[in-house]
């Protein structure tokens, strides 16, 4: 029951109103007398507005209308403004005095999820892709859970549940979740989970306990795993595919992902001059594939042609004069999609060149248990070698399309620190030895 629908009370933490830093104040400015709409400040800054209510029993209830970043406060502060009073003016018009209202009812886990996902439909297909599949295989028995009866366990037991669970790798085989994807899928929920603060189902000290275990996941701090020099040498001679040959050559030395190898088109390449235009990607979208350009400026970069690389794609060209055709192509010339490539060029070679035990034994020594060998790793090797050979982290850092060299040196800093630091150790350390044992 609502006795004054616009009645202004102060906030009462205890019923679960918003944490606060400071008193609020009506939109005026003025302390919190008068009745109407309220602003408050949110910890992570912005602005929040909600209606103060109280119920025919005294007891104090609050009506959040939604939040805006500061910067939207700033530049769009009267917009907000107005969205807030007609959203306020709705609200009183459903609860008269004496009239009992009807509330809307915790909603569950996936309904937020769900809210959440339609928030984000702008973004691009693949991501949106990586989303549905969370969505749809990765929120187990919180699904269907109710936000207002969520507590510290349930979030312990997703986590838990999340790193039991397997994925397919190389070879088709199960591997575990990789530590970066269940960092993402944390930060995911974290995310949702707020949804339910600013809806009121939740308040935020139940909240600051629910999201405490998602913090604490940490994506991995820059180390990745790479080929040997004699896993490469038995991926080359197992291809038995011109197309996926020049594929594997173009991710180990090249550093091109699959879908900028895949949308390469003769016109991008230069076999007088050794140089790759790489400016678009094979895109599958709605179940079709087209080729798209990169999404970022940096990702759109020219990429030395090594000599035995150009020399595996002469034949090809040969094959196709177009300059419009694929460099990695299907006998009749269209396109491969990237799940073709992978699942009938690169995983095969990878069980002919029998180097998958090597790989799992290495990444349990490394560290890596469970890391399953893909076609990034090719990106990876290529980064490998040329850090091991000195080159400069800022033309390696074009070479790849990273955003900028900081961005490098935090993906490689263990292949920096391998063939860097630790031979400038090893020399360092020789030269005392031979000093001690020359003195005896």
């Amino acid at each position: 029951m609502i006795s004054d629908a616009l009645t202004a009370v102060a906030p009462d933490k205890r019923q679960g109103g918003p944490q606060t830093r400071r008193r609020r104040t009506d939109l005026s400015g003025r302390p919190l007398d008068p009745p109407g709409v309220y602003e408050y400040d949110l910890p992570q800054g912005g602005l929040g507005f909600e209606i103060g209510l109280t119920g025919a029993d005294g007891r104090w209830l609050w009506r959040r209308l939604g939040s805006v970043t500061r910067t939207q406060a700033i530049h769009a502060r009267e917009e907000a403004v107005v969205d807030a009073r007609r959203r306020r003016d709705g609200f009183a018009a459903a609860a008269p005095v004496g009239r009992e209202v009807a509330t809307r009812p915790s909603p569950t886990v996936l309904d937020l999820h769900e809210e959440w996902r339609a928030s984000v439909s702008g973004c691009r297909p693949k991501t949106l892709a990586k989303y549905d599949a969370y969505l749809n295989h990765r929120l187990g028995d919180l699904a269907d859970r109710s936000c207002a009866q969520l507590d510290h366990d349930d979030t312990l037991d997703w986590l838990a549940d999340l790193r039991a669970a397997t994925t397919r790798g190389a070879g088709r085989r199960p591997r575990p979740l990789k530590p970066a994807t269940i960092s993402e899928y944390a930060a995911i929920m974290t995310r949702v989970l707020r949804r339910a603060v600013d809806g009121g189902w939740v308040a935020m000290s139940d909240y600051a306990r629910l999201v405490r275990p998602l913090r604490e996941v940490h994506a991995p701090s820059g180390r990745q795993m790479s080929l040997t020099p004699e896993e490469i040498r038995a991926l080359l001679a197992a291809g038995n595919d011109p197309a996926g040959t020049a594929l594997v050559m173009l991710g180990l030395f090249c550093g091109l992902r699959i879908a900028e190898a895949l949308g390469l088109v003769w016109g991008d390449v230069d076999l007088g001059a050794r140089m790759l235009r790489v400016r678009y990607q094979l895109e599958v979208s709605g179940g079709r594939a087209r080729r798209a350009p990169l999404k970022s400026a940096h990702s759109r970069r020219n990429v030395l042609l090594p000599a035995r690389v150009a020399e595996e794609l002469r034949p090809l060209r040969e094959r196709s004069p177009h300059e419009e055709g694929f460099v990695v192509c299907a006998l009749d010339g269209t396109h491969l999609r990237p799940e073709y490539a992978r699942n009938a060029l690169f995983y095969p070679a990878v069980e002919r060149a029998d180097v998958l035990t090597g790989w799992h034994r290495r990444g349990v020594d490394e560290g890596f248990e469970g890391e399953g060998l893909v076609f990034h790793h090719l990106r990876h090797t290529y980064a490998s070698m040329m850090i091991e050979r000195g080159t400069d982290v800022a033309y390696l850092s074009r070479q790849l399309g990273h955003r900028d060299s900081a961005t490098t040196e935090r993906v490689y800093r263990h292949f920096y620190d391998q063939h860097k630091h630790a031979g400038t150790a090893r020399a360092t350390l020789d030269a005392e030895i031979a000093a001690l044992v020359g003195g005896r």
